[in-house]
């Protein structure tokens, strides 16, 4: 396929998307293992290490809002050529950071980066796609987008041993050239000049102004932004849950992570056997209620017996299943709110598709701060944080009129 070619539903262009959706994933994730190891390399603290973190994430909320807008203004190709241009260049220097704060400008410009393949894939899946193979084609990005955050650890834990943490990224930096390369050669030109945004700046708002006052719309983001939020909270705090208060090494924690993602991937492939003979609004609120329910059950575990405290093997396993259980709904929300969401904005999808990330990754950002308002990550506080967000999540589905719960789109 040339650059200059429409790109055509099929398996190029599904992997192509893929890709572009695992990428963020994988560098917001794949070094969490190593945070004691950047602690002690570049000699700073734990809190610091958790900044750069942090950082990825405000990188990847403000870049979606940038190359969202930029995307429908001048097509889906050259901003995404741009980004993943940046992205490389950006993980390349990162492998080389000398000290922690020359690490959290690289990783800030990463997801600044990074994030283009996420809110553009979206914006290109838009526009060569509709009705359920839109939700198929989503579906499968939420397989990817629910699992490559769990595997990326479990990965980052069996490499960090033999190659470390800079190696790790590394790895992430050759990743970052395939990404920029399936742009190149496998991913034209989705949007045609009559369909892009002509006026500027000023038509840019109007039509931001537009999306916001959809209240189904808004109502579809949130339950994909809390109940990212519930996967997210338990992810960003796993290693230093797992590693040091259960204090189990890289290869047990990667193992704990593997198991985590048994049930993402499940439900993901089941969301995609589903979705046609049930619709996409009705697995939707299966999953935001079922995550709500074992949050619920998750929380009052946690709180009532020693799984608190990390001091018994069964209660660690008791944990793993019950966080597992919980975070498994995650691929069906994000593919059914997505699709729903972004199938109501026949322009500016990519105006609509960089307000459901931004505010995801707005939300990320703010998890890391909100685990450890104690002083220190306490796995209490983890869980309530999930349950909280598993809540949010569930009664966001009132927003979204009877009219949205059934739209057929083309």
């Amino acid at each position: 396929m040339t650059h200059t070619t429409t790109p055509k539903y099929g398996p190029a262009l599904i992997g192509a998307l893929g890709l572009l959706s695992m990428v963020a994933p994988l560098a917001t994730d794949m070094y969490l293992p190593g945070f004691p190891l950047v602690s002690g390399d570049l000699q700073t603290s734990q809190a610091s290490v958790q900044l750069t973190l942090s950082l990825f994430m405000l990188g990847m909320g403000g870049g979606q809002l940038f190359w969202g807008p930029a995307s429908d203004m001048l097509g889906r190709r050259r901003p995404l050529l741009a980004a993943g241009a940046l992205f490389v260049v950006s993980s390349l220097f990162a492998t080389m950071s000398p000290s922690i704060v020359w690490l959290c400008i690289w990783r800030f410009i990463q997801g600044f980066s990074g994030c283009a393949g996420v809110v553009i894939g979206r914006a290109i899946a838009r526009d060569v796609s509709h009705g359920v193979q839109l939700a198929r084609l989503f579906g499968f990005i939420g397989i990817v987008n629910g699992l490559a955050p769990v595997l990326a650890p479990v990965a980052g834990g069996l490499l960090i041993p033999h190659i470390g943490w800079r190696g790790v990224l590394w790895v992430l930096t050759c990743v970052a050239v395939l990404m920029l390369l399936a742009s190149v050669f496998v991913l034209g030109e989705s949007l045609p000049a009559t369909g892009r945004v002509r006026g500027g700046l000023r038509e840019v708002g109007s039509m931001l102004g537009s999306v916001m006052r959809d209240r189904s719309f808004i109502g579809f983001t949130l339950m994909q932004v809390f109940g990212f939020g519930v996967l997210f909270t338990w992810i960003s705090s796993s290693s230093v849950v797992l590693q040091l208060v259960y204090g189990l090494d890289e290869r047990q924690f990667s193992l704990c992570m593997a198991i985590f993602a048994v049930g993402t991937l499940a439900s993901g492939v089941l969301n995609t056997r589903l979705v046609r003979r049930l619709g996409m609004w009705r697995l939707l609120v299966t999953a935001v209620v079922f995550q709500a329910c074992c949050a619920v059950v998750l929380f009052v575990v946690v709180s009532a017996t020693d799984a608190g405290t990390g001091s018994s093997a069964p209660a660690l396993w008791a944990l793993l299943v019950l966080v597992s259980l919980a975070g498994a709904p995650f691929p069906v929300i994000i593919a059914n709110s997505t699709a729903l969401g972004l199938g109501r904005q026949r322009r500016g999808a990519g105006i609509a598709s960089a307000l459901m990330g931004a505010s995801q990754y707005a939300l990320a950002a703010a998890v890391t701060p909100m685990v450890t308002i104690t002083g220190s990550i306490s796995l209490h506080t983890v869980v309530a944080v999930m349950l909280a967000c598993a809540l949010v999540a569930a009664f966001a589905a009132l927003l979204c009129t009877k009219e949205s719960r059934t739209l057929h789109f083309g």
